[in-house]
This record gives structure tokens, sequence and C-alpha cells, in this order.
């Protein structure tokens, strides 16, 4: 092949494999920060089964609360306690608004999003039993239900049995604990009084039959009561599992994750998310972590994105005026879109996303540009960059023979066989974003896993190949392949067409 100044490719003898960097990051710090967020309830939004009203997602699970008792749900299983013989039909309404508010982008349907869910501290279930209400909260890891017996209601009707837990006993503090590990404090209970609270006793009595009643002490039956259980239920950390695949830092010394996750998690202070919860299995997350003044990291923002099935991020950048970049892999065919098209619909069952988020707009409009890329067989991005002029570039590789190609015309137009390298340049503010778009790679294995661009259309790629007749230039510092997988490095200029 003759010497050409649009191609530079070097070789380099790898003695193992090639494995992408690692972040070296702090678990514990990570779940230090988002236990410190505090719960919150929102609407379901017709989101669960029709019996279910409100919905916390919060740490290890989620909680679900209908209007005679709750679910709480986690990786390990399923956990439902009932208040026996309540109205199922009672009023259930989230109280002590927090002033944040949900947003659901699932699938690229706009209808079907749903935008403006509020959140609140509490829940209230009224009128369980007559005169009895139940307010539900969350504190730290603890699930909260206050029992609100009015002046004359008899507390006597309350009956609770659990499902999931095991058979319940009593230990020699009165504590409720059952077979899995799970425990229930022995109840406090009290009135309000002239001398403020005033103190009343309360314990767990079982039955036979493993429901649970309460026995109190004597109490002003003309003034309300409250009576307040403990339960433990384990909140922390995701509720899935996550996986973060790649990581920036800001000019402001912010960093930034991004991979998969099926996690559902309480936001920390700001702007409404794209999307708060997965659409799919794994959707895309994008996290934010900002440093205080002695480098401890906290979470800042918090977002999903993703369609019917599983999304994955491979690769994460950020511009210098803050917006943020992402390069992965969908195999949702309803992957949420924004900007003119770089195709009209998913072609494979994994097809390439390149992603251009402005965190600082709320819900969906923080979603500039989002588009799929790929061909009939499987499409996948693990790198991006941006340049000077906004120009968004992301390579991977691809098993399809039918990519789709530019008007410019491409270093290389064909896939020379199997996985094959590719690279793509858009534009996004283009009503055609599709600037240029070329394989790269020989009858071997070749796959791209990074990129640099130096100056628009600039480009400098890495990768490993096991080609054989992978592509050099006759200054090449290496001309052939010292082992079954080596390293290459490549430059491209898409100023000049072809291979000029």
């Amino acid at each position: 092949m003759r010497s050409q100044r649009r191609i530079l490719i070097v070789f380099l003898a790898l003695a193992g494999s090639i494995l992408p960097a690692a972040f070296a990051s702090s678990r514990v710090e990570a779940e230090r920060a988002l236990a410190s967020v505090p719960a919150w309830f929102e609407a379901s939004a017709g989101r669960y089964a029709p019996g279910v009203k409100y919905v916390s997602h919060h740490g290890s699970g989620t909680l679900l609360v209908g209007a005679s008792g709750a679910t709480f749900r986690d990786r390990q299983g399923t956990l439902s306690f009932a208040f026996l013989g309540a109205n199922s039909h009672g009023r259930v309404e989230g109280v002590e608004a927090t002033g944040s508010r949900s947003s659901y982008l699932l699938g690229n349907d706009r209808r079907q999003w749903k935008h403006g869910i509020a959140h609140y501290a509490k829940v209230r279930a009224s009128a369980v039993y007559p005169g009895v209400d139940v307010i539900y909260y969350l504190s730290g890891r603890h699930l909260e239900f206050d029992l609100l017996v009015a002046p004359g209601a008899d507390a006597g009707q309350i009956r609770l049995a659990f499902e999931g837990a095991g058979k319940p006993k009593l230990d020699r503090d009165g504590n409720l604990e059952f077979a899995n590990g799970m425990r229930q404090q022995r109840p406090v209970a009290y009135q309000d009084g002239e001398a403020g609270k005033q103190a009343v006793d309360a314990r767990y009595v079982l039955a036979r039959n493993g429901e649970i009643r309460l026995a109190l002490g004597s109490y002003d039956t003309r003034r309300a009561l409250v009576i307040d259980p403990i339960l433990h239920v384990g909140y922390l950390g995701g509720d899935l599992g996550d996986i973060a695949k790649a990581i920036a830092v800001d000019r402001q010394g912010n960093v930034w994750v991004t991979g998969s996750s099926g996690s559902t998690l309480e936001l920390p202070a700001q702007v409404e998310p794209i999307q708060e919860r997965p659409a799919g299995g794994k959707d895309v997350f994008v996290a934010k972590f900002k440093p205080d003044a002695a480098g401890k990291l906290t979470l800042a923002y918090w977002t999903q994105l993703g369609g019917s099935a599983e999304d994955v991020a491979e690769a994460i950048t950020v511009d210098s005026a803050g917006f943020v970049y992402l390069a992965g892999s969908t195999a949702s065919s309803d992957f949420p879109g924004a900007g003119a098209k770089l195709q009209d619909a998913h072609k494979g069952n994994l097809d390439a996303f390149v992603v251009k988020i402005w965190p600082g707009d709320a819900g969906t409009a923080a979603l500039w540009f989002s588009q799929v890329y790929g061909g009939t067989g499987l499409d996948v991005a693990y790198a991006i960059a941006v340049d000077s002029a906004n120009n968004i570039y992301f390579a991977g590789y691809t098993l399809s023979i039918d990519l789709p190609l530019a008007a410019a015309t491409p270093a290389q137009a064909a896939n020379r066989d199997g996985y094959e390298g590719f690279l793509v340049q858009v534009n996004p503010a283009a009503s055609t974003p599709l600037a240029y778009a070329t394989y790269l790679g020989g009858r071997g294995t070749d796959v791209i896993t990074a990129i640099a661009v130096a100056a628009p259309g600039d480009v400098y790629l890495a990768g490993y190949t096991a080609s054989d007749n992978f592509p050099v230039t006759d200054d090449a510092y290496q001309w052939n392949m010292r082992s079954t997988l080596d390293a290459f490095l490549v430059r491209l200029d898409l100023n000049r067409t072809g291979q000029d």
C-alpha cells in the first residue's frame, strides 16, 4: 500500500490481551453518598398493579404502598404486610410535598412520557379501619408507619400479617423477629397532652395463625393515640445490578460516570432528570459526583435513558461548555430519540447509539441529540470524542455489512470480514447529521476502543486487531503482526476523501 498522508497506522505487539483502563473509586464513599439522599414517595401513575397507589425507590429496594398494606421488593425477594380486615378502597395520598418531581421517558413515543410527578416525604392511607389512619415514611434504613387512632376509635381492630418473611417470633425485649432475618421493633405508643407526649404501654401479641395484634396499656380514649412500629428493611445502594463503564472529569472537577443500571434510587437536589428509572431490564445511567473542599464526592446528578430492552453506555466525554456525550449499544427498538435522524429505525438486535445531554435542562429538554446507528448485524460503540466545532465522533466494532455511510467517500467502504472497526462523525445541529462514516479493518477481528480529536476532522483511533491484512502505511512503525492480537494506532484526516 502506498504512503499516504491521510492514514497513519502503527502496530504495537502485545504480550497479553488489551484491557480498558480502570478507574479506582471508593465504593464506600459512593454508598455513603447514595444513603445520604432523603427518601421520597411518588404516585404510581399506573406503572404498577392497580392496588399500588404510591411507590418509593430508595437504596436496595422498592416500597409499594396501597390502601391496606405495603410491599417491599429487593434483589433478595419480596416482603409484604397487610392490615387484616382493613378497608382496601380507602384514600391514599402524598403528604408533605418535597418540591422535587420525577419524569419518565419510556421508549420513543413521546405521548407515553410522563412528567411532573410530585415527590412527598410521607404517604397517608385514610380510614384503614374506622377511625384509624396509617402514615408511611422512611427514616434512614427503616420503614416507619404511624397508626393514628382517632378519639373513640377501637385500636383493637388493628391486625397485621406478613408474607415472605417466614414465621415470626418475639424476642425477650418484645421485638418481632422473622425467619428471613427481618426485624420489627417493639412499638412505641403515645398521646399528646398538656405536659407533652405521654407514653402508652404497647406490645405485640402473636396469634397461633401467625397474625400479629397489639396489646395496649391504659390510655385516654377521648384523645388521639399514635402507635409507631419501626421495620428494618435494609435500604442501601441500588436495587439491581449496576455497571460503571466509563468516566470523565469536567473543568470544575466534577466526576461523570456512565454505564448500565437496573436500579432506582432517590435523586439528589437537581433538576428533573431525563428518566428517573429504567424502562427496560437495564438502561444507560449518567451520574455526576461533586467534590467538596476535602475531596469527598457527593452525588449531585442522576438520570437514566433507554427503551424497553437493554441499553449500555460504553463511553462518555464532557466538553468545555458542560455538555455530556455518550456512546454505547442498545437492543431497544424504541430507544428515545432527539434531533435529526441518522437512520430511519433500529436495524439489528444491537445498534450503536450516540447521545448529547445538557444536564442543566429539566426533563426531556436535556436530551439535545439522541440517535441509533447500525446495520442488520451487531454494532457497538466503545469510544466517543467531540471537536471544537461541536462535531461528535464515535467508534467501535460492527458485524454489519450494511452500515449507513455518508456522502463523503469513506476510507474503507465495506466490511472485509467479521468483527470490523467503524468510525462515525456527526454534526448534531445539521438537518442531515451523518457527516462521515467508514469501516476500518481486515479479515480478522478489529475493534476500536479509543478515540481522540486534535482538530475538526483530524482523528486518532486506537484498538486491537487479529487481522494479518490490517491496512498499514509505508511509514508505519511496524508493518507485520507479531502476535495473534496486536494493538493499532490510526490517524484519519476526514477533510480528505477516500484514501488520499
